[in-house]
């Protein structure tokens, strides 16, 4: 079975079962038109007053429902058609009330499966740096070029960590970067997370730090499998002025990835789906290629027990789904 990229990989996803609070299970359909699968986190709702019943969502990152093999380009209707009807009998059979997608932008699974969900929407644009294109002077700003001089004339240097051997720095400073942000409670991985993504992933994974004067003032956490590499988490020194490091960070990686043969690096989007949002346009220095569509899907396949539970927590469709986990 080929997987194309790191976000479908069972050893990606099991590595969030703690922190989402649920098992990582796959579902999978085949017939004479093709195979399908669909890998997603599954949450019990006893916390809700709903013992024996469970939500499903996919991971952090990009993945959702997908074709694994077609018998020919005229049966994918069917193919999906059948996918859905096996899996709407699969959810009832398993209590499933709700199940929230992140769909894969490279994958085109959002318009493959859109007749499985009652909605898909576009969440956000997110920057892929193409690593076909000459990178300093086709896809990087001037800014990006100018930057990386300064950062390197004020002594900075990139350390390219394939071992992932200082993880414990990374941690640190991510956990800082989370508080300057006020993240969600969500984004507060585990250390044990950490610990079991980056043994999981040996060889796919990789720190791209940022040094001066011997300590590492920044980092990023780097993910790579298939045609695709995505920067997943970035993180800085508390206290520490970062200036120009990310700059010399996101270039080094960009160049390592295209030398190893990568198609695209993920850069992702900005912190809300606002085109003029100000990451977002960080991110678009170091891309001039066109922004690609990040979708997410939603169904509720038992409408009674969405109601019920939407109910018990006085609830209201304030845009997160489902609605009964929103905080607000």
């Amino acid at each position: 079975m080929t997987v194309p990229d790191v976000n479908f990989l069972p050893e990606y996803c099991r590595a969030f079962e703690k922190c989402m609070n649920g098992e990582y299970t796959v579902f999978r359909h085949k017939d004479n038109f093709g195979e399908t699968e669909c890998g997603f986190i599954k949450r019990g709702l006893e916390e809700f007053g709903m013992p024996g019943y469970y939500d499903i969502v996919t991971t952090y990152g990009y993945g959702g429902d997908r074709i694994i093999r077609l018998s020919d380009e005229s049966a994918k209707s069917e193919l999906i058609s059948e996918h859905k009807k096996e899996f709407e009998i699969y959810c009832k059979d398993n209590r499933i009330v709700t199940y929230f997608a992140r769909f894969n932008p490279f994958e085109g699974n959002a318009a493959d499966f859109a007749e499985c969900f009652d909605s898909v929407e576009l969440s956000r644009k997110i920057v892929a740096i193409n690593l076909r294109r000459d990178l300093l002077y086709e896809e990087f700003t001037k800014a990006v070029r100018r930057k990386q001089r300064a950062a390197v004339k004020s002594g900075v240097e990139v350390e390219l960590d394939y071992s992932c051997d200082t993880i414990d720095d990374f941690i640190e400073m991510y956990y800082a970067t989370m508080r300057k942000r006020n993240a969600s409670e969500f984004y507060f991985f585990g250390r044990e997370f950490f610990s079991d993504l980056t043994r999981n992933l040996k060889g796919k994974a990789m720190l791209v730090n940022a040094r001066k004067d011997g300590k590492i003032v920044a980092g990023e956490l780097l993910l790579y499998y298939g045609e695709t590499a995505y920067t997943f988490l970035c993180a800085s020194r508390e206290g520490y002025p970062v200036k120009y490091e990310v700059y010399l960070t996101s270039a080094e990686q960009s160049l390592t990835m295209q030398s190893l043969g990568y198609k695209r690096l993920v850069l992702g989007g900005g912190m809300s789906g606002d085109t003029d949002d100000s990451l977002l346009q960080f991110k678009r220095h170091f891309s001039t290629s066109p922004l690609e569509d990040f979708y997410i899907g939603r169904k509720v396949y038992d409408a009674n027990a969405y109601k019920s539970l939407c109910g018990k927590r006085n609830a209201t469709d304030n845009g997160f789904f489902p609605s009964y986990r929103s905080k607000n």
